[in-house]
């Protein structure tokens, strides 16, 4: 039987390992890519954590953007990005550093109490020529999710290793 690891803010913890989620079944971004590169490195596959932000490019809006985590495997000579979290194609990754793991490549190290006053970042579809490319009048028209038989298939998103523009989750 194939159990969902279920996304929550809450289930966050620094001491989190790859097992707790595998038998917690919880955890936020880092977590989800935590265990999928375990289970790929269980394999002989190189993977490699990735932190960057993802906004809501053709998807109806969540909020504010948010840093996010997703992992890459090395196949044929190639980094491939892949999400463990999420399972639809998602565009407008902006990778930010890769590491063996989130401690490698932290979104924010402090020492004492912090207080962040303001952060923004905003994403946006371009076509070819860089130009932006206007909203769509129904984002709902477009956030259509993969179908469940295509759920389970990790996809690549893109060949290069610039910046992911699109991800689809592999589960466990």
């Amino acid at each position: 039987m194939h159990e969902k690891v279920i996304f929550n803010y809450n289930a966050a913890r620094p001491t989190k390992t790859a097992m707790d989620v595998f038998t917690e079944r919880v955890g936020v971004c880092r977590d989800f890519q935590h265990l999928a590169i375990a289970l790929s490195r269980c394999q002989n596959i190189p993977a490699r954590y990735v932190t960057g932000y993802i906004g809501d490019i053709r998807r109806p809006s969540s909020g504010a953007g948010d840093f996010s985590a997703w992992y890459q495997v090395f196949l044929d000579g190639q980094w491939i990005s892949l999400d463990a979290r999420h399972n639809y194609p998602r565009l407008g990754r902006v990778l930010m550093a890769t590491g063996r793991d989130a401690a490698d490549v932290a979104i924010t190290t402090s020492f004492g109490a912090t207080h962040l006053t303001y952060f923004y970042v905003d994403s946006w579809e371009v076509d070819g020529e860089g130009n932006r490319v206007p909203l769509p009048e129904d984002l709902n028209a477009v956030a259509v999710p993969i179908s469940q038989s295509e759920s389970n298939t990790p996809t690549q998103t893109n060949a290069s290793q610039a910046s992911p523009i699109q991800t689809q989750a592999a589960t466990t």
